[in-house]
C-alpha cells in the first residue's frame, strides 16, 4: 500500500493512534491526549485551519465523540474520518493499516444545515418504518461513512451532508 500524502492536519486521541496513522500517511498529526485538552489546543487548531484542513480521526466511542464534537463546534468545515468495521467498534490504534488508509481516503464534511429530507422521505425510501429499514439504514450509513444510526439521527446527518434527494433515492434502489 502506498503511503498517503495529505496537506491536512490530522487530530487523534493518543500517541499510539498517532504512531499508527503515521505508518499510513505523511501529514501533520496532533494529539489531544484525551478529552481534557486545553483551549490553547483549540486555538492552535483554529489558527491552523486558516491554512489547512483539519481531519478529526478519533475512536467511535464516547470520548472520541466528545472530542469530535468540541472541535466541530469551534472550527468550521472540519473533515471527519472514521474506522468502519461491521463486526465491532475498532479504535484507531487497533485498526489495520488498510482501515486507516480507507478512513483517511473517505473523509466526510458536515455543512450548514439545509433540510432536503423529511421523515416522510425516509419512510418512502424504506429507511424508516419498514421491515428492513434498520438494515437499509446501516448500508446507507456505511456508504456515506458515517456511524450507524436510527432514523431521526440519519435524517439530521443526511441534511447536514447536503446529499441530493436523487442520489439517496438511487442508492436506496441499488441496495
Amino acid at each position: 500500500m502506498n503511503k498517503l500524502t495529505l496537506d491536512d492536519v490530522i487530530v487523534v486521541e493518543g500517541k499510539h493512534d498517532a504512531d499508527k496513522v503515521k505508518q499510513v500517511v505523511d501529514a501533520m498529526v496532533l494529539i489531544t491526549s484525551g478529552t481534557h485538552f486545553s483551549s490553547l489546543f483549540l486555538d492552535q487548531l483554529e489558527s491552523l485551519s486558516q491554512h489547512k484542513s483539519i481531519i478529526v480521526f478519533t475512536d467511535n466511542d464516547t470520548p472520541g465523540k466528545m472530542i469530535r464534537s468540541a472541535i466541530s463546534k469551534r472550527i468550521l468545515n472540519v473533515k471527519h474520518a472514521r474506522i468502519h468495521d461491521k463486526q465491532k467498534i475498532v479504535g484507531v490504534e487497533h485498526a489495520t493499516l488498510e482501515q486507516i488508509h480507507d478512513a483517511l481516503s473517505h473523509c466526510v464534511t458536515y455543512k450548514e444545515y439545509q433540510p432536503v429530507f423529511s421523515m416522510n422521505d425516509l419512510y418512502e425510501l424504506g429507511l424508516n418504518g419498514q421491515k428492513n429499514s434498520a438494515t437499509l439504514r446501516e448500508a446507507v450509513c456505511h456508504h456515506y461513512r458515517i456511524p450507524t444510526m436510527n432514523a431521526k439521527a440519519l435524517l439530521n446527518a443526511l441534511n447536514h451532508l447536503n446529499i441530493p434527494y436523487e442520489e439517496l433515492h438511487q442508492l436506496c434502489q441499488n441496495l
